[in-house]
């Protein structure tokens, strides 16, 4: 069962104090953070309904915790996204011992609280790449609409992962094809092909 009700009643506020405080915090930043009524809440407190990757994200970030544990799934209450070593410091807080040679040995609960620490920063990375993409710069104020309203449905971590990776994979090759990298170079014009001819419909003798 997840942990909303919980941090809700820690903070002392009713149905409708956290309804609107949530609102009035995800606006400042977050347009793909739809709006959310009290009985939107109720109905996620009783586990009716379930926010989507990116709300599960702004809720930990409302109560500062992580992911994992709001959603119910861990027990470690604080994120390790912004730690120089997330993972290091993940595994000082969760591991049950660690001998003098530095190697660390964990509990029965091992799989479930690494599979919650790499949501947390899968979640928290894709939130990143949405948020420094998904401007002015790139977009129009209709697209940058569209594109928030596709995010704010996301709720798969695979496919949040597939498209960050996969951007992230272009944006390096772009700078190696520019470097002089003739594999990246080929690379990126197989990409630009595909983007022009496949997806925007021009034809060959346009992109010539």
């Amino acid at each position: 069962m997840n942990r909303i009700k919980e941090l809700r009643t820690e903070k002392g506020l009713t149905l409708k104090d956290f309804a609107s405080s949530f609102n009035e915090f995800t606006k400042k930043d977050r347009d793909y953070i739809k709006s959310v009524s009290y009985a939107t809440v109720s109905r996620w407190e009783k586990g009716i309904n379930e926010p989507k990757i990116l709300t599960w994200k702004a809720l930990a970030d409302f109560f500062g915790v992580s992911i994992g544990y709001i959603q119910g799934t861990s027990e470690v209450r604080d994120s390790f996204y912004n730690e120089d070593d997330p993972f290091n410091a993940w595994v000082n807080v969760t591991a049950v011992h660690q001998d003098k040679a530095g190697n660390a040995y964990f509990g029965k609960n091992f799989r479930a609280e690494s599979t919650s620490f790499l949501r947390d920063i899968d979640a928290r990375k894709f939130e990143y790449l949405c948020l420094s993409l998904n401007t002015s710069a790139l977009f129009s104020p209709d697209e940058i609409k569209e594109n928030a309203n596709i995010i704010s449905n996301i709720d798969d971590i695979l496919t949040a992962n597939t498209i960050r990776d996969t951007i992230g994979e272009v944006f390096k090759m772009s700078l190696k094809a520019y470097n002089g990298d003739e594999k990246a170079k080929d690379a990126m014009s197989s990409i630009e092909k595909v983007i022009h001819r496949d997806y925007l419909g021009i034809k060959d003798d346009d992109y010539s």
